[in-house]
């Protein structure tokens, strides 16, 4: 394996590895809250294992996202805790009314 291939490697899993904090922490704040709502019985629950598939998913999002805009640091890791508390559904949404704001010929 080359060395410019193995340091480029390196560089996404880290540049995903210091995602995950920041979203971690926003689907944890998210969790928290739904639990004093009472929308949730308590934090450390089985239900707790379906919030993975979407911590993931927000990774990947914002990694995407924070990529495509070419954003510092910092910036993308807000952008994942943002991303984290709104959560899949709420991204989908908002993701849903952006496009069907674009006009039809835009790529």
């Amino acid at each position: 394996m080359d060395w410019k291939t193995l340091s480029d490697w390196l560089q996404f899993v880290l540049g995903l590895a210091v995602l995950v904090f920041p979203v971690a922490a926003g689907v944890a704040t998210k969790i928290a809250t739904d639990v004093r709502r009472g929308d949730r019985r308590k934090f450390w629950s089985s239900q707790l294992w379906l919030d993975f598939p979407a911590l993931v998913m927000m990774v990947a999002l914002a990694r995407a996202v924070a990529t495509h805009y070419e954003l510092h640091p910092e910036v993308a890791g807000g952008l994942g805790a943002l991303f984290g508390y709104m959560g899949p559904r709420l991204v989908d949404v908002l993701l849903n009314i952006y496009l069907q704001q674009r006009p039809s010929g835009d790529n």
